[in-house]
């Protein structure tokens, strides 16, 4: 039997340990934000105001489903609520809008075989900066009105998925080259 356990109380005792001045770190379970965190990686959250959030930082949502940790792009403000835009930086789209209340905090550091990588400042600060312009760079070539259309269809992005230009695909996997140097060169700069 696979025990699953509830993302609700999940983020609930996150919160209580954060609140606490506790960072826990979580494990992360995919590689939708690689090369910088990998499935097995370790991650540490830290809290975070929503209205001090920054596009590019790695942010903590707990959703119905699970747990997702993705880059912040923005806040939109809608009659039934606010909710962010994130996106996988391996993912070609946006993900589905998430309401501002699954927000449980910001992702702070990675550790990976027992090293720590801080995101917020020295060598894994300048990465994460460096791979959140290739993020952002990576939309702007693909279809500059993605966040847009992405909230005024209520998350649907049938239209966009498959349409995507060969071009568009070849400079993905560009960006994604240039990502995997970048983190290749950080990681074996600070190894201890």
């Amino acid at each position: 039997m696979k025990f699953e356990p509830d993302p609700a109380l999940t983020a609930e005792l996150i919160n209580e340990g954060l609140a606490k001045g506790k960072l826990p770190y979580a494990t992360v379970t995919s590689d939708s934000m690689s090369p910088l965190l990998l499935r097995g990686d370790e991650v540490q959250i830290a809290p975070v105001n929503a209205a001090e959030l920054k596009p590019g930082v790695v942010i903590l949502l707990a959703k119905p489903d699970g747990f997702l940790a993705h880059r912040y792009w923005q806040t939109c403000h809608q009659s039934d609520g606010t909710y962010f835009i994130t996106r996988g930086d391996r993912s070609p789209e946006f993900d589905p809008p998430s309401p501002d209340n699954y927000l449980v905090g910001q992702i702070i550091a990675r550790r990976r075989d027992s090293r720590r990588l801080s995101l917020t400042n020295g060598p894994g600060s300048w990465l994460n900066r460096r791979l959140a312009a290739l993020s952002k760079w990576d939309v702007s070539l693909r279809n500059k009105n993605v966040i847009v259309s992405k909230i005024e269809d209520n998350g649907s992005d049938d239209h966009h998925h498959g349409q995507q230009s060969l071009g568009a695909k070849i400079s993905h996997r560009l960006l994604y080259i240039i990502a995997i140097i970048l983190t290749t060169l950080v990681n074996t700069t600070t190894k201890s």
